[in-house]
């Protein structure tokens, strides 16, 4: 993962971009294809995935990117089509 300033700077973009396109909502596995290219499910613990340390840094940093969760453990599948949960974040 990139150092903490450098990603908050990319997240900033990437959520930027999305209002300046009229979105209002995002789940936090498109913020991750957005800055990664790509989302597959971890498929290990939380305390060990590298997407669920994302979520909980999208929640830790959430004032400064001017977002809030909205709803938690939303169904959504990974590129790969394999289940998996997120949180969706109001823009």
């Amino acid at each position: 993962m990139l150092n903490e300033t450098e990603l908050l700077r990319d997240i900033n973009d990437i959520l930027n971009h999305c209002r300046t396109n009229g979105l209002t909502k995002i789940l936090t596995t498109d913020i991750i294809r957005r800055n990664q290219g790509n989302y597959y499910n971890a498929q290990t613990s939380p305390q060990k995935s590298w997407n669920s340390k994302f979520g909980k840094f999208l929640k830790d940093n959430a004032s400064s990117l001017r977002i809030q969760e909205i709803r938690k453990d939303v169904n959504t599948k990974d590129d790969n089509n394999n289940r998996t949960s997120c949180s969706e974040w109001e823009l």
